[in-house]
């Protein structure tokens, strides 16, 4: 082997060296950005960041794939599967978080247009009823109800028209 460093392993050292310094400054000011971020900011930022941490992965597998199968070198292979699963799982996760997001704004609205329709009912209920005494209900029946004439007729057993008629 040559004792020359290839420039392209330099580039990739500079390049690990750069996120390692800016995962230290992130975790060091990690509670401060947690303070100053509401629940909801604190979520729209794990949500943004993940996202472009799945594009990047998904760009990275994309242009070293045909690298590393060809080269065949078992270490970059596992590698590559171990990038590909952590991908795979960000997305599942990413998905998980759309369809709780959903199925909230489902249930909220269904609740919402539970509570409009008990009111709803309520209101009917109320437009409908009487409200008193039984006393008073009592009154009132008797004050709204109406004569009604009866004619009494009872069949008379003489008249031959109304006689039951004989069989032979």
């Amino acid at each position: 082997m040559s004792e020359e460093l290839d420039p392209n392993l330099d580039s990739l050292i500079n390049q690990l060296k750069d996120n390692t310094s800016v995962n230290k400054h992130v975790e060091e000011n990690y509670d401060e950005l947690c303070e100053e971020m509401s629940p909801e900011q604190l979520e729209a930022f794990v949500i943004r960041n993940s996202s472009k941490l799945v594009n990047r992965s998904l760009t990275a597998i994309d242009e070293i794939k045909d690298f590393i199968t060809a080269s065949g070198d078992p270490d970059s292979i596992s590698s590559l599967s171990e990038l590909i699963r952590a991908s795979s799982s960000a997305i599942e996760s990413l998905n998980k978080i759309v369809v709780q997001n959903k199925r909230s704004a489902t249930t909220l609205t269904a609740k919402q247009m539970d509570v409009h329709a008990k009111y709803a009912i309520q209101e009917n209920k109320t437009e409908n009823a009487l409200i008193g005494t039984r006393d008073e209900m009592f009154k009132e029946i008797l004050q709204q109800a109406k004569v009604i004439e009866v004619v009494d007729t009872t069949l008379d057993m003489q008249d031959p028209e109304n006689q039951p008629s004989e069989q032979t």
